[in-house]
């Protein structure tokens, strides 16, 4: 820096080498150097008083402040410095991440938009309905309807099951009607029902239960009714039959049991013909018929 401008900053002036100052007019000292050329000193600052420094001027023994240096911009076509290159990475990265945050933004609508359109277009598709295709109407002929004849039928009882079995009916209750016909076999000392059906061996009695009985006299074995029953005699060596039983009228107290001796009994609603077909020492052979008989 020159002398000259120094001193103006500091309230003093420097003699320059080679010029010698000298006053204008005005009383301000010029300064002269060798070349001939003369420039204004600055004025001689009046002397301060002391604590009070003029204004502008730092106190005495305090330097004044320089002022901050100003960048210097590198120049055309030299490097450029660290600064300068971290300050371009960091712009570089902020416009790759808005960059980025856009693309997001854009796919996320994306994705939102067709998962929408997707559910709707397979809504639609489930309740979509067929167009109807077109009516197509067939004229049939004219039909000639032919009345057959009414019939008339006649209600028939249906027949039993062939696949179930049900107990074989007795015959009608009427004068005559056979109800049944077996052999059984009785000794002395029991009695027996006569009934449609074999005695069975529970109800050979020995207190004088049924419709025949037994005696012996003189140690013979005869036949007696019992009960309220009638016995009617027939002739020997005849096979009883309901007309003979029903139109006989020899009544009779007992019957012998020599085989070939036949009688009939008189029951409660029933007429029973007996024939002694054969004799046992210790029993003889019934053959007997029962018939119906409500007279």
């Amino acid at each position: 820096m020159d002398l000259a401008l120094r001193g103006v900053i500091l309230g003093k002036s420097w003699p320059d080498h080679g010029a010698s100052p000298s006053k204008n007019s005005g009383g301000n000292q010029i300064m002269s150097n060798q070349s001939g050329t003369t420039r204004p000193s600055a004025p001689e600052p009046s002397d301060p008083t002391p604590g009070n420094p003029t204004p502008g001027n730092p106190p005495p023994g305090i330097p004044r402040p320089a002022n901050p240096p100003r960048p210097v911009n590198p120049p055309e076509g030299a490097p450029p410095t660290a600064a300068a290159g971290r300050s371009d990475l960091n712009t570089t990265l902020t416009n790759i991440r808005e960059l980025l945050t856009n693309v997001v933004g854009i796919v996320t609508v994306l994705a939102s938009a067709l998962a929408t359109f997707g559910v709707g277009a397979v809504v639609g598709h489930n309740v979509a309905t067929p167009e109807p295709g077109p009516t197509i109407t067939v004229t049939a002929p004219p039909a000639t309807v032919t009345t057959p004849p009414a019939v008339t039928t006649t209600p028939t009882t249906p027949g039993p099951d062939p696949t179930t079995s049900s107990p074989e009916s007795p015959p009608a209750s009427t004068n005559g009607t056979v109800l049944g016909s077996y052999s059984v076999n009785l000794g002395f000392g029991h009695s027996i029902p006569l009934g449609p059906t074999k005695p069975t061996q529970s109800q050979f009695s020995t207190t004088g239960l049924g419709d025949l009985g037994t005696a012996a006299p003189a140690d013979h074995l005869v036949f007696v009714p019992i009960n309220g029953d009638k016995m009617l005699s027939l002739p020997a060596g005849s096979t009883p039959n309901y007309a003979a039983c029903a139109s006989n009228t020899v009544f009779a107290t007992q019957a012998d049991s020599a085989p070939g001796t036949s009688f009939c009994l008189i029951e409660n609603g029933r007429m029973a013909g007996v024939t002694i077909t054969s004799a046992q020492p210790a029993y003889v052979v019934l053959n007997v018929t029962v018939w119906a008989n409500t007279a």
